[in-house]
């Protein structure tokens, strides 16, 4: 007689592993979780770059504003040294007439000396006029 092969059994591979539906649950909760973690920062991401657009004009148009700032105030220092000069140059100027005026004041007193002088002399000229005149 011939002897009948007996079927082997199909091994099962060792890397199959059986998944449990609990845990196909999970696993579909947790990469959904993940998608909307991503889409949220992706949608936060995207805010950020508007606001970022946003704030950049408004950046620059402060620079602008402190660069007109800084240059008005150079100007205004300029004009503050420039009045501060004119001040020296006026107290200066007053200086020199208050000089002036005591000058003045100085030979209007020695002409009015003189004149009182040529007065004096003018009267002992008449003085001695009329002596001679009574001698004669």
């Amino acid at each position: 007689p011939t002897p009948t092969p007996t079927p082997t059994p199909t091994p099962t591979p060792i890397n199959q592993t059986i998944i449990e539906p609990e845990k196909i649950v999970e696993l579909l909760t947790e990469k959904q979780s993940k998608q909307f973690d991503l889409i949220q920062t992706t949608k936060q991401s995207e805010q950020t770059e508007l606001k970022t657009e946003q704030i950049e004009p408004k950046s620059e148009q402060i620079e602008t504003k402190s660069e007109q700032i800084e240059i008005k105030s150079e100007q205004i220092e300029t004009q503050s040294e420039q009045i501060e000069t004119k001040t020296e140059q006026i107290e200066t100027q007053s200086e020199q007439i208050e000089i002036k005026t005591e000058q003045i004041e100085t030979k209007s007193e020695k002409i009015e000396t003189q004149t009182e002088q040529v007065e004096i002399k003018s009267e002992q000229i008449e003085t001695q006029s009329e002596q001679i005149e009574t001698q004669s």
